[in-house]
């Protein structure tokens, strides 16, 4: 594959954009150092250098062993010259590219705060200069790799269009593009297509009647880097989907364990998001403490079956056998490469037993070595079990738990967490059960 593009003008211009990754001749992926670039003048080759770029000339007429003619010297002054009228910076970025929509990786290019006020604010893609559809594109390209969902794409799509083309009316649809509004000289529409499936459309319509050259090649580019970017989303989303179904597997196997305890998992995994949430963590967080409540008992399967599901009460040495299940958790969990955002499910599900006053287990954590999400599993691990059926005793009412988790505020749990776990149960969980236990009600008296 070609690494240069050559220009018919008085003098060609051959070099590469700096900060780019693309393939070179050997299909390799390199980076071109910032301050050099090859430049030939009528079919001679010059090498621009670190020391022009800070001197601003070239001294010597010798590099590298090569002799550089007098000639050669002066055209390059004229070249600098000529660049610096038309606002380049020194050292400029020689590629200017027959079509400046198709660079390779343009997200590796990036702009001052003041070129980007600059083509942003600018009335049209089109001038005299090529670099402005260039910056428009690399911008819009950022922004659009920058998304983290189809609506932000479409968003995105619709400011940066509307920055480039002011006069024109942007219109952007989760909808395949409508046969009743075909595409004609004044409109353009951009299908919006991701693995196969249309996912929308964009269309851009001017009063003109046709747009230019330069502007259907400016729209073409933009189209494909939002598809690129609505793949990539796509192709997160897929991987979050499966991630999500082998989590929910795992949890599934510990439920088949013990019918009496299925579910458990699952509701703790609810009861922690929520629990998060109104604590204000990140969604990322948000997403970290539903999967590690999800797996937080992961390490019972290696606990034996007749302590597991014994009905009456553990015997010392039974009890010491099941507080090993944090451990088995840990190093079960360990082994899977849950990526960096869920790294530390294996610590979380593994602390979940801590306490604040370091008399928790496995490891007698204090505080704050407590991870945050561990704290928040140990509050709703807690109340689940107490409120649910169990071999040995009746559910307690939520109320009453509720009581003995303040009773062990900052000493059994974490009492941020509890503040937080208790907004939760006031707005949300006591209206659900209220209306669960009216239901109940209503039914047992039409059973009669």
């Amino acid at each position: 594959m070609a690494t240069t593009t050559d220009y018919s003008a008085d003098r060609t211009i051959r070099g590469r954009l700096t900060q780019i990754n693309y393939p070179d001749d050997s299909g390799e992926q390199r980076q071109v150092a910032p301050q050099q670039a090859d430049v030939s003048f009528d079919g001679q080759e010059l090498s621009f250098v670190d020391k022009w770029s800070r001197n601003g000339s070239l001294n010597d007429k010798e590099h590298d062993g090569e002799r550089i003619s007098e000639q050669s010297v002066n055209d390059g002054k004229a070249l600098r010259h000529e660049a610096e009228k038309r606002g380049a910076k020194w050292p400029f970025f020689l590629e200017l590219p027959d079509n400046p929509c198709l660079i390779p990786n343009p997200t590796r290019w990036s702009a001052s705060e003041a070129e980007t006020e600059a083509f942003s604010s600018t009335d049209s893609f089109v001038g005299t200069d090529p670099l402005i559809g260039l910056k428009q594109l690399n911008a819009i390209s950022q922004q659009l790799n920058l998304c983290a969902s189809r609506d932000e794409i479409f968003a995105t799509l619709q400011s940066s269009l509307g920055r480039a083309f002011p006069t024109a009316e942007i219109s952007v649809s989760k909808s395949e593009p409508s046969h009743d509004q075909p595409a004609t000289a004044g409109s353009f529409v951009l299908p919006l297509n991701a693995k196969g499936q249309s996912l929308g459309s964009c269309r851009v319509s001017q009063q003109r009647s046709s747009f230019r050259p330069e502007e259907i090649e400016f729209l073409h580019a933009v189209g494909q880097h939002a598809r690129a970017a609505l793949e990539l989303i796509e192709m997160t989303e897929e991987r979050q989907r499966s991630f999500g179904s082998m989590i929910k597997a795992m949890a599934l196997t510990l439920d088949a364990r013990d019918e009496l305890t299925a579910g458990h998992s699952a509701r703790v995994a609810n009861y922690s998001t929520a629990t998060a949430r109104y604590l204000g963590l990140t969604a990322k967080e948000q997403r970290l403490t539903y999967y590690a409540g999800l797996l937080h008992d992961y390490g019972k399967i290696g606990v034996r079956d007749d302590v597991l599901c014994k009905p009456g009460k553990l015997t010392p040495e039974e009890y010491e056998h099941i507080k090993q299940h944090p451990v088995y958790s840990f190093h079960i969990l360990s082994r899977i490469n849950f990526g960096e955002d869920l790294a530390a499910i294996p610590l979380i599900a593994g602390s979940h037993h801590e306490r604040p006053d370091g008399l928790g287990y496995p490891r007698g954590l204090k505080g704050e070595d407590i991870h945050i999400c561990s704290r928040i599993i140990g509050v709703t691990d807690f109340f689940d079990a107490l409120t649910a059926v169990r071999h040995y005793r009746q559910p307690l009412h939520p109320d009453e738990v509720i009581t003995m988790i303040e009773a062990g505020r900052d000493t059994q749990f974490d009492g941020v967490t509890i503040d937080a776990f208790r907004s939760y149960y006031e707005e949300e969980y006591r209206p659900r059960y209220e209306r669960r236990q009216q239901q109940v009600r209503q039914s047992a008296a039409h059973a009669k």
